[in-house]
């Protein structure tokens, strides 16, 4: 694997921040709201039968 400059790692490292920061900020911006009481499961995985969507509204 080639070694990456300075100024590309810089580049990446600065990309992944600001995903999760913006990740970050729009759960807490939805937590806020009233209406949201608990945490909607997306996608999760049960042993032995792989990776499911989560339930809207249940």
């Amino acid at each position: 694997m080639a070694r990456l400059n300075e100024r590309t790692l810089h580049g990446r490292r600065e990309g992944v921040f600001l995903v999760f920061a913006g990740l970050f900020l729009g759960t807490l911006a939805m937590l806020k709201q009233p209406e949201i009481t608990k945490f909607i499961p997306l996608l999760s995985r049960t042993s032995g039968e792989g990776w499911h969507w989560g339930q809207w509204g249940g």
